[in-house]
């Protein structure tokens, strides 16, 4: 399978602490995932909870454009909530940040009724674990 040569190839070991170029072609099999989220917000175990649910997303395979991925002449700025890979430490590790379609806004149920959260600048990466052979 295509998935399994990112593992053998030749032209990438882990011990460099590199994402495996194949990190791509994980991504792209990922495009067009639909998740169905929903949220507990709370502080402590005892304590209230806000559950926000009803959220369905969309991985996109278009990447968030920024100064690492974009020559100097195409540069566009794009804003999105940092993430641990692409903003992190080790941002070698990271496929970089994609963006995120929503489908459908979270709601939540209050004195009021039923409330509608909406969600915006939405963003995902993959990150490969640093040194390991498997991600």
């Amino acid at each position: 399978t295509p998935f399994s040569s990112g593992f053998l190839s030749s032209s990438w070991t882990p011990d460099v602490a590199t994402c495996p170029p194949e990190i791509k072609q994980y991504v792209q099999s990922q495009t067009d995932t639909i998740l169905d989220i929903r949220l507990n917000i709370g502080l402590e175990k005892d304590s209230p909870v806000l559950a926000i649910g009803g959220f369905q997303f969309q991985l996109s395979n278009k990447p968030i454009l920024n100064k690492e991925n974009e020559d100097e002449k195409n540069f566009t700025s794009e804003l999105h909530i940092p993430l641990p890979g692409t903003n992190g430490p080790r941002p070698r590790l990271s496929s970089g940040a994609y963006h995120l379609n929503v489908l459908q806004d979270g709601t939540y149920v209050n004195m009021n009724g039923l409330q509608n959260v909406e969600f915006s600048e939405g963003c995902w990466e993959m990150i490969w674990r640093d040194r390991a052979a498997a991600g």
